[in-house]
C-alpha cells in the first residue's frame, strides 16, 4: 500500500463515507423520542467508521494505522447491532434497514481484508535472528553465543 496516497483513494472509506450516508436517512425517520437515543448512538457509530480510517491513514506508522482499522471495524460491529435493534424494533421498514446492513456487512468484510493484508506474518516476525537488527548477536545482550530463534512449534530452542 501507498502510505503517501490518501485516505480518500482508499474504497472502504469511500463505501464507509456512503454507509454514513444510508445511516443518516434511515436514522431520520425513528420514532422522535430516539432522538437522543438509538438515532444518535447509531449515527455515532457510522460516523466513527471513516473517520477512524481517515484517521488512521494520516499516521505516520503503519502499526498506528492497523490500531485505527481496528477500532472502524469495532464501530463497524456496533453499528450492526444498532441497526439489528432498529429492524426488531420496527423503527423503519425492514427493507431498508437490511440494505443498510448488508452495506455495513461488506465494509466489515473489507476493513477484515485490508486489516490482514497490512499486518506482518507473525511466523516470519517472531523466527528472525538477533543478528537481524542492526547486527547484535545474542551475546551483545549478555546471553552468550547461542542465537535462539522461534521455530513452528513456538517454543524456544536453541539454533545449531
Amino acid at each position: 500500500m501507498n502510505n503517501n496516497s490518501s485516505f480518500r483513494d482508499l474504497k472502504v472509506w469511500r463505501d464507509a463515507m456512503t454507509l454514513v450516508e444510508d445511516v443518516y436517512r434511515v436514522s431520520a425517520r425513528f420514532p422522535a423520542i430516539e432522538r437522543f437515543g438509538l438515532t444518535s448512538q447509531i449515527r455515532r457509530a457510522a460516523v466513527s467508521i471513516p473517520s477512524n480510517i481517515g484517521e488512521g491513514k494520516r499516521r505516520k506508522r503503519q502499526r498506528a494505522f492497523l490500531h485505527h482499522l481496528d477500532i472502524a471495524l469495532g464501530s463497524q460491529g456496533e453499528l450492526e447491532v444498532q441497526l439489528e435493534l432498529a429492524r426488531r424494533l420496527g423503527f423503519t421498514a425492514t427493507k431498508d434497514i437490511e440494505r443498510v446492513m448488508n452495506r455495513a456487512a461488506e465494509v466489515g468484510r473489507m476493513l477484515n481484508g485490508l486489516i490482514e493484508s497490512l499486518q506482518p506474518d507473525q511466523t516470519e516476525q517472531m523466527c528472525r535472528p538477533i543478528t537481524s537488527h542492526g547486527g547484535l548477536t545474542a551475546s551483545d545482550y549478555g546471553q552468550g553465543t547461542t542465537d535462539y530463534r522461534l521455530p513452528a512449534t513456538n517454543k524456544l530452542t536453541p539454533s545449531t
